[in-house]
């Protein structure tokens, strides 16, 4: 909700669905950003940027800690499950 998003499909899908739309993607995080993890099996998950500390990056989600749970965390930005980000 903090993004308007046009395309739509399961999380793991999002970076080829940013760019079919002409959204910038790519490996660097930046604050306002959406990052694709391959978390949540098959279906992947999202995230928002909310903060970045050098390393760690603090994201704001849902459903991660359970369904409809808004909640936030800080991971590393080389955490091995990152996808990719979309700006």
């Amino acid at each position: 909700q903090r993004r308007p998003i046009p395309w739509s499909g399961n999380a793991i899908t999002w970076l080829s669905g940013a760019r079919s739309y002409g959204f910038a993607t790519g490996d660097i995080p930046q604050v306002g950003a959406i990052v694709v993890t391959s978390e949540g099996g098959s279906a992947g998950h999202v995230a928002y940027i909310d903060a970045i500390n050098g390393d760690q990056i603090t994201i704001s989600e849902m459903n991660y800690r359970g369904f409809g749970v808004i909640s936030s965390r800080t991971i590393a930005s080389s955490y091995g499950a990152i996808r990719g980000y979309i700006y």
